[in-house]
């Protein structure tokens, strides 16, 4: 194939000739649907025994910038990947801790078992902490303290209760 503008041999495919510059009609142009108004400047006819047209030549006034080039290390690698924790992904553990801060609330009225549900609610929230959802850990950690709170609570009361109910007698 030539090119219509300086009738330099085209590489197959190419869109520009390598030559001048100029842009290179397509071989096989598509195929549009039949339209009663026909559109002459959509895929205009080159007369190749027309003489060649030089191309515009474009000129810059200023120099164009370098870009640098920083390529990434295996360091920026890693670090990017302890980044990217997907966002809908929970961790089992903040939603363990909130599971076992709901049942603190529930179970704080008993004395041995509802200070040792709490407490290891506590642990699990502070450990997932670092995980994607920080909004379950701290929630977990919120009902388990007010759930141990609540424990420690009904437990004195009760000892204060049976105190005072063993010494008067009834």
């Amino acid at each position: 194939m030539q090119c219509a503008y300086c009738g330099a041999t085209l590489k197959p495919g190419s869109k520009v000739c390598d030559a001048c510059g100029a842009e290179v009609a397509p071989a096989n142009p598509p195929t549009a649907h039949i339209s009663e108004d026909p559109i002459p400047e959509a895929f205009p006819y080159v007369d190749p025994s027309a003489q060649p047209v030089e191309p515009p030549v474009e000129t810059h006034t200023s120099e164009p910038e370098p870009v640098a080039y920083n390529p990434a290390t295996f360091a920026d690698i890693a670090a990017a990947a302890e980044k990217a924790v997907p966002a809908n992904n929970p961790s089992w553990l903040a939603i363990a801790s909130l599971f076992l801060g709901i049942f603190s609330l529930c179970g704080s009225f008993f004395a041995l078992c509802g200070a040792i549900v709490p407490v290891i609610g506590i642990i699990l929230g502070v450990i997932s902490l670092k995980s994607s959802n920080r909004g379950l850990a701290v929630s977990g950690i919120v009902l388990n303290g007010i759930g141990l709170f609540l424990a420690i609570l009904f437990t004195i009361l009760m000892g204060v209760m049976g105190f005072f109910s063993a010494r008067s007698g009834n």
